[in-house]
């Protein structure tokens, strides 16, 4: 069961990944399209072609090129807002129960699975589970729902799985040890000049 979730997520926000990827590079073609389109039609009004007929269409075609272009950079944003928010209402979430030295990770560079990781530690397992609790909890006030929640029953060390916002909850002790902040922190090593 815990392997299943934690894959279904990790799928999930893969396939999220690629999608919005894929929104930003249809929306970078449409635009080179549409301006090819555009400047094909400048060219042939410059050259006073007397084919009307074939250059109202092509605007007409360049035009909506641009629009779908438009479109598919605004999805974009919509999706990188959307992430804003999680991110916000997470924080705000361990704030809200004094979540101890919370840590926000920009893990976009090194991870296709998630763009954005928070650690935070609670004092007792009470306390862990309580703050990975409400962030579940004002998360689905605004509409959203983890995709998987891992360590709830020991409260030693509680993930809460957004897709692309993942929140790891931990004791002092589990944190220190498995030292999260770090080894998503470590840089590609440079390689030596000879």
């Amino acid at each position: 069961m815990h392997t299943g979730i934690f894959a279904l997520g990790q799928r999930n926000s893969v396939l999220r990944h690629i999608a919005r990827q894929r929104v930003f590079h249809a929306g970078l073609a449409l635009v080179l399209a549409a301006g090819c389109v555009l400047l094909a039609c400048r060219v042939a009004l410059r050259d006073a072609l007397p084919s009307a007929a074939v250059v109202a269409p092509a605007f007409a075609v360049g035009a909506l090129l641009l629009l779908a272009a438009a479109t598919a950079l605004a999805l974009r944003g919509a999706l990188d807002d959307a992430i804003d928010a999680t991110l916000a209402i997470a924080q705000q979430a361990l704030e809200d129960l004094k979540a101890v030295e919370p840590v926000v990770l920009d893990v976009r560079e090194l991870s296709s699975v998630m763009d954005w990781l928070i650690v935070a530690s609670g004092t007792s397992s009470r306390h862990v589970k309580s703050l990975a609790d409400n962030v579940m909890m004002k998360a689905k006030e605004q509409g959203l729902r983890p995709l998987g929640v891992e360590g709830e029953r020991v409260g030693e060390w509680v993930l809460v799985d957004f897709g692309d916002v993942v929140v790891h909850v931990m004791q002092p002790t589990a944190r220190s040890f498995y030292d999260l902040e770090r080894l998503w922190s470590v840089q590609a090593a440079q390689p030596e000049s000879s």
